[in-house]
């Protein structure tokens, strides 16, 4: 049986399961950077080294969010 609600209802018991980081998340792109770079290919090598600066900032960044920001608060996007 098939249940419905209002969006506003689900959204707020929703939400704090899609804002938390997931730390899968970032060991699956860092396993795949890490494939990439050893690749053996120049181009792939730094293509992984600038895609992992890049994975550790956004990670660093969820992470504080979820220290610095209050369950149920929203942030507008680019408000950090």
């Amino acid at each position: 049986m098939a249940r419905s609600r209002p969006y506003e209802e689900w959204a707020v018991a929703d939400r704090p399961k899609n804002t938390n980081p997931n730390p899968a998340v970032f060991g699956v792109a860092g396993a795949v950077l890490d494939l990439l770079e050893a690749a053996g290919d120049t181009a792939a090598k730094e293509t992984a080294q600038a895609l992992g600066e890049r994975l550790r900032a956004v990670r660093r960044e969820a992470y504080a969010l979820v220290v610095e920001v209050p369950a149920g608060e929203q942030l507008g996007a680019g408000s950090r």
